[in-house]
């Protein structure tokens, strides 16, 4: 239950954080190689993946097959990416595949201080559930604008760097509005990502 709150909440962020026309996409784990970042049936939430660093957690088009893998960055080179999952001995490169160009990434799994959020999940075998259209749209423009203060001013971080109180005050609005604005305004968000 902790952790499902725990992935909405982070979906929030997430979706406050990226542009309104910032492709989400949603990708799932189908083999033990990220273990234990990232466990067999595990969903997390791929962001654009503008610039790759090593470290990051990324999906790509596996070159020699013709299917998606999620595996971390653990160098660079001219020709491309070197990449490695957690649980596996030696990078993909030493089993004889190419570096994995840009071209090839198709997103970079969101993180909060590094670490991958996930929601454990069951689907059947498939890909990277891609979804149109911006969650955001679901929301009013003053519920936008609370949600975002109310990310950027540290409401859902733990510990909270701002009380709503604090928020509402900002906002120029009574703590009773702002907490309804934020109820009313997660709850659209994810009927707009879960309906």
């Amino acid at each position: 239950m902790l952790r499902t709150v725990g992935f909405g909440l982070f979906v929030v962020v997430a979706l406050l954080l990226l542009p309104a026309n910032a492709p989400v996409q949603v990708g799932y784990v189908y083999s033990d190689s990220m273990e234990p970042t990232l466990g067999v049936d595990d969903g997390y939430l791929l962001v654009p993946a503008d610039a790759v660093e090593v470290g990051d957690v990324v999906t790509f088009q596996l070159e020699t097959r013709d299917t998606l893998v999620t595996h971390r960055v653990v160098g660079r080179t001219d020709g491309g990416f070197l990449t490695k999952g957690d649980a596996n001995p030696s990078a993909d490169q030493a089993s004889g595949h190419p570096p994995v160009t840009s071209e090839d990434v198709v997103g970079r799994v969101l993180t909060v201080g590094g670490t991958p959020l996930v929601r454990q999940t069951s689907v059947p075998a498939g890909g990277v559930a891609r979804r149109e259209g911006a969650p955001t749209d679901a929301l009013t423009d003053r519920q936008r604008e609370v949600l975002q203060c109310a990310h950027n001013g540290g409401f859902f971080d733990r510990p909270r760097a701002h009380t709503g109180e604090e928020i509402a005050a900002k906002l120029e609005i009574a703590p009773a509005t702002f907490h309804q604005h934020v109820r009313t305004g997660t709850s659209r968000l994810f009927d707009a990502l879960f309906d």
